[in-house]
């Protein structure tokens, strides 16, 4: 059997350790030792594998407007911004590891008798340490399924298919004209792209909400800025 360690964990922001209270473990180990335990973890056992939460401490406050499932099942375009967000996002998720967190989760049985482990979370991380038997409150991202059919199949399948369909999305650059990136369906692309680590230039007169992000920001009108770079192009 392959031995899991924590896996390298991706860029989160380091936040001050609270200090810890001491009395209060004695009292803790006698509530779990030797006892029957359910666990239920949250966003947070997820945030040290570079998974960001919701509502936590440090916690960035920034807009978020994922696409309601009602929209998503009425509506065909609320599906393609739905794919087109999580195709670009999907490899940050796909290559998050479990951290300490997990893996103690995991551990716990060798101090109690765990009878059951419920997650909120959609990452597989509980999975991917060993843990069995596990509850997805919530569903995974690692399984999708068919609206018509019922047809299931795993996420990375379905991955390798849109990269087929949509060759130029598996891009090296993402070149933004003329958008401030307001709406957010526009910027979530372009932060999608940043963090694959993919180039990031915006051409737009007057600030965007991708200009603390993108590799490089000209100020100028599309089709000037377009012209010139063409022209470069063919000298």
């Amino acid at each position: 059997m392959t031995e899991l360690t924590a896996g390298p964990a991706l860029p989160v922001p380091i936040l001050p350790e609270p200090r810890l209270q001491e009395d209060l473990w004695p009292r803790l180990r006698a509530l779990v030792h030797g006892r029957r335990v359910a666990v239920l973890t949250g966003a947070g056992i997820s945030t040290e594998s570079g998974i960001p939460d919701y509502r936590g401490a440090g916690t960035r406050k920034r807009a978020r407007a994922p696409i309601p499932f009602r929209e998503f099942i009425a509506s065909a375009e609320g599906r393609q911004r739905y794919w087109a967000r999580a195709m670009l996002g999907w490899a940050r998720m796909d290559a998050a590891r479990p951290n300490a967190g997990h893996l103690a989760v995991k551990e716990l049985e060798s101090v109690c008798e765990l009878v059951g482990l419920i997650t909120q979370n959609v990452d597989r991380l509980h999975h991917k340490a060993g843990s069995e038997d596990v509850v997805e409150l919530h569903g995974s991202l690692f399984e999708v399924k068919c609206l018509e059919c019922g047809f299931r199949e795993p996420r990375n399948d379905l991955q390798e298919r849109l990269r087929a369909l949509t060759p130029g999305f598996e891009n090296q650059t993402l070149l933004v004209i003329g958008s401030s990136l307001e709406v957010y369906s526009g910027f979530c692309v372009a932060r999608a792209a940043a963090r694959a680590d993919r180039n990031l230039a915006v051409i737009n007169l007057g600030p965007t909400r991708a200009d603390d992000i993108c590799t490089l920001k000209i100020e100028a009108r599309a089709g000037r800025a377009l012209k010139r770079l063409i022209d470069v192009r063919r000298a």
